[in-house]
């Protein structure tokens, strides 16, 4: 045996292996076998040679380290008082105040600040490599941060590095959303922890014994995600959150237990808690109980399902389960949900009457996104739900994104040229107008080259198209008292455009030519005007009243075949100027670009073969008119460098796009001056944004028909105001957690000219149809919204929101919310009060006052109780005046 002592400072064990060459003949004539650092690196060329000690000594294959231990395994490092190594079996015990840790290297260049606040972080260590001082005159800090993940502590420990099995006693663990305690612990292969007589928290006061929750279980087993390699270089938890499997638990609030499970489950990437529940009173559910538990089902693939149950006083039991299903291929999400409603008409807005509401209400989902080769894709969904209204009531939010969902299933095969898919589209739900197709195909041919400077572009399509109105379930008494009719028709339709672009000099000429050529097996003899066609979308309306009369389509008009040709031509240039030495910190400039691109873009389709009045409506295809107009637009775009030096990016600070069209044809109502519209981003912080959006009435275009105003219908013979739009949004971050954000909006009455090209991209200032476009409500609303913290440590936050309607003369809706963190708990109360009109012109008024609570983890926040099923202010029901409390608790 050899043994020599080290200095207070600590010896690297590579230095052994001089020692050891200076007695080798000694050890040798002893008879002692010699030792060799190879024995200290594994397979992988993991290497122990760099731990240290306070002093050290060999005892036959053991190296025995005693004082400050610091073993460091690849990515684990390992501290300790003492600890004893077995050179060959890597067999390890160690003793006293034994800490584990998992830690990651990353290199950043970060400001001043950032610097300051990194090493203000206790389980962040940072190494200064140097300093950069970008074009600005910013400096910043080139750097290395060490950062600690899971730890674990033990008094004790023994095992073996290669395997990676530990045995532990006083067993205490950090994990990324918990912490657990337990009085033995042993570590498998795997990654895998197994602990007895342990407390799990999210709450990180269990470290002192202070929780104010904890879970106590005989015994547990912490699992991170399954790796392929073993030891503790396969040790990998930064990939997901551990999941928790306990046995005979009890639910303690403050060490006193409260509540007994034999199994406790938590899944990978929620918090731990036996479920999550909120609570709470609502005037249209009464008194409400919501509760959801998340379990995750396999690894490989990853799947997960999360049950519901909903008790309601006025409304019954509500129950559910989400199921989502991911592969590295596909994602499927499986979702449903049902009640036995005792009072269905409570809550909805139900204005005519026409579609009654069943008492077992539910929705089912199946949406699936599969890739089945790298150009070969399925898309598909299906909804069916029990009635029109069950969705706004219980799933205000996903109503109000898209009030009438589509079923639909398509493969979508990409080449290098062109792709194409096949779909259908049938109608699940016959409360919902839709457009069946059964089935559909389509070829799309991007625009490409053919020949020397020839260019082409098309698409081509095949459908059984029916047209499905809406069914009611009681009969029309309004108007003429006739809903609109279906109707059905195969269409093949084919569109070929070919440009020969020119480049002059300074200017780009792009002349177009193309032939658009429908066939419709069925068609109307009676014509069906624009006005008749508005007419059947506001009778159609779920929950209008219209007294509108119905001019429906007849089955009389045979096939027909419609031609349509376009010739066009493009003109642009792009004008630039650079300004290099403009440089502004405030404005975060870096030089400056001027990028201004003026053009010109003619389109010319003469009167199609077929009267669009005699064609079925389905989409834009069957609405192609005369078109004859020129636009006149402009681009402008200032840009400026961002971005450490070296590694700087161009960054648009702000667009503008500005248009103006001039019909050479007179269309119905109009004359020949278009509309003039704006398009604004600008961004000159990453902190701050405006947008807007504007059209005037430069023609001077009236508007004559019906309007809606304050929910009650009546008529103007016109408005000769200039401005037809304008929307203005604006947000700005003042500093850490104080923002506020403004916006404007207004909206005249008025209709909008066709501005249409089937081979050119023309800006349009609002989605939907080119064609036929009427907005007969005035709209002109603001929004204010500010927040900000009370207290310098921002556990304090309030926040504010006010909409006034100025049509209205009233203030729509106001909200205010004070937030406060104590520790691993975050209390909320939200005041809100939204005012509206009926149809007789009465106010009505619905006060709500909302109290949550959420439990927080110790490091990284629990994800918050999304569930749209919950009480919504905008579900106010039909009572003059209602209020709404609530309390809701995350994580038991």
């Amino acid at each position: 045996m050899i043994s020599l002592a080290a200095n207070k400072t600590g010896f690297r064990l590579k230095l052994l292996f001089t020692a050891a060459c200076l007695c080798v003949f000694s050890m040798v004539s002893s008879g002692a076998k010699v030792f060799e650092f190879d024995d200290l690196t594994n397979a992988e060329g993991r290497s122990l040679s760099n731990t240290k000690a306070d002093s050290w000594s060999i005892v036959g294959k053991n190296i025995v380290v005693k004082g400050n231990v610091y073993i460091p395994y690849g990515d684990i490092t390992i501290y300790a008082d003492r600890a004893i190594v077995n050179t060959e079996s890597k067999d390890i015990e160690a003793a006293g105040n034994i800490r584990l840790y998992k830690t990651k290297k990353k290199k950043a260049n970060i400001p001043i600040g950032d610097l300051v606040k990194l090493q203000a972080m206790p389980e962040v260590m940072v190494k200064i490599l140097g300093y950069t001082v970008d074009p600005l005159g910013n400096q910043t800090v080139d750097v290395d941060v060490y950062t600690r993940g899971d730890m674990i502590k033990a008094s004790r420990a023994s095992g073996n590095l290669s395997t990676g099995v530990i045995d532990v006693a006083d067993f205490e663990a950090r994990y990324k959303t918990f912490v657990c305690k337990a009085k033995s612990g042993t570590r498998k292969p795997g990654g895998e922890v197994s602990v007895k007589d342990a407390e799990i928290s999210s709450c990180e006061y269990l470290e002192t014994n202070e929780e104010h929750y904890s879970i106590a279980c005989a015994e547990a087993n912490i699992f991170p995600y399954a790796q392929e390699s073993f030891g503790f270089e396969g040790y990998n938890p930064d990939i997901g959150d551990h999941s928790i499997w306990g046995y005979n638990c009890k639910l303690k609030v403050f060490g006193v237990p409260v509540f007994w499970v034999p199994v406790f489950y938590k899944p990978k990437d929620e918090s731990p808690g036996l479920f999550q529940v909120r609570g709470g009173y609502s005037s249209d559910w009464g008194m409400y109980l919501g509760m959801s538990k998340k379990f995750q089902l396999t690894d490989s693939p990853y799947a997960t399902t999360k049950l519901f149950l909903d008790l309601y006083s006025k409304r019954g039991v509500g129950y559910g389960d989400e199921t989502i299903i991911e592969t590295e291929y596909s994602k499927t999400d499986i979702f449903g949900y049902a009640l036995y409603d005792e009072h269905p008409y409570k809550t909805s807005e139900v204005a005519n009457g026409r579609l009654t509401i069943p008492h077992a209400r539910y929705d089912f989902k199946l949406s699936n996104v599969t890739h089945i080769t790298p150009q070969l894709d399925f898309r598909g969904n299906l909804e069916i739900t029990s009635d029109y209204y069950f969705r706004n009531d219980f799933f205000g939010n996903e109503f109000n994104a898209n009030p009438e969902p589509a079923t639909y299933a398509a493969l979508e095969q990409q080449f290098d040229r062109l792709s194409t898919s096949l779909y259908i589209r049938p109608r699940v739900n016959n409360f919902y107008t839709a457009v069946e197709q059964l089935p559909g195909w389509r070829v799309d041919v991007p625009r490409q080259e053919l020949f020397s400077n020839i260019y082409y572009q098309g698409e081509t399509s095949v459908a059984n198209l029916d047209m499905k109105w809406r069914d009611f379930n009681e009969p029309r008494t309004t108007g003429n008292m006739v809903d609109p009719s279906n109707y059905h028709s195969l269409r093949f339709d084919t569109l070929h455009m070919f440009y020969y672009p020119l480049k002059l000099d300074w200017l780009n000429l792009i002349p177009r030519a193309g032939v658009r050529m429908t066939y419709y097996q069925n068609s109307s003899q009676t014509g069906i005007s624009e006005q008749d066609l508005n007419n059947m979308f506001a009778v159609n309306n779920a929950s209008g009243n219209s007294n509108a009369f119905i001019k429906n389509y007849d089955n009389n008009g045979g096939s027909r075949f419609r031609t349509v040709g376009e010739f066009g031509m493009e003109a642009n240039t792009k004008i630039s100027q650079a300004w290099q030495n403009g440089k502004n910190a405030f404005w975060q400039i870096d030089g400056m670009r001027h990028v201004f691109e003026p053009y010109v873009n003619y389109t010319y389709i003469p009167d199609p073969t077929v009267d669009r009045k005699n064609l079925y409506y389905f989409d834009d295809i069957d609405r192609i008119e005369q078109q004859n107009f020129v636009r006149l637009g402009m681009l402008n775009r200032l840009e400026t460098r961002q971005g450490p030096y070296g590694g700087e990016k161009i960054y648009s600070w702000m667009s503008m796009e500005n248009y103006w069209d001039y019909h050479f044809q007179r269309q119905d109502g109009f004359n020949n001056v278009g509309d003039f519209c704006t398009k604004l981003n600008f961004n000159p912080f990453e902190d701050t944004s405006i947008t807007s959006l504007l059209s005037l009435n430069a023609g001077n275009n009236s508007y004559t028909g019906p309007t809606i105003k304050n929910g009650v219908a009546g008529f103007t013979n016109g408005t000769s105001d200039l401005l037809n739009k304008w929307e203005l949004l604006l947000k700005y971050k003042i500093i850490q957690d104080v923002n506020v954000h403004f916006g404007y909006a207004y909206q005249n009455y008025y209709n909008t000219q066709s501005s249409y090209s089937m081979g050119s991209t023309l800006t349009q200032m609002t989605t939907g149809s080119a064609f036929d476009q009427t907005y007969n409500n005035r709209i002109q609303t603001l929004v204010f919204g500010f927040d900000h913290p009370f207290t310098m440590d921002r556990t304090l936050k309030g926040s504010y929101e006010v909409l006034y309607d100025f049509e209205a003369g009233y203030i729509r809706e106001i909200r205010a919310k004070i937030s406060k963190t104590v520790h691993c708990w975050e209390l909320a109360v939200e005041l809100s009060r939204s005012t509206s009109k009926d149809y007789n012109g009465s106010k009505e008024y619905k006060n709500s006052i909302m109290v949550t609570m959420n439990l927080t983890a110790s490091e990284t926040p629990l994800k918050q109780v999304n569930r749209q099923s919950m009480p919504s202010n905008s579900n106010s029901g039909t009572s003059s005046t209602s209020s709404t409390s609530g309390t809701s608790v995350q994580g038991f």
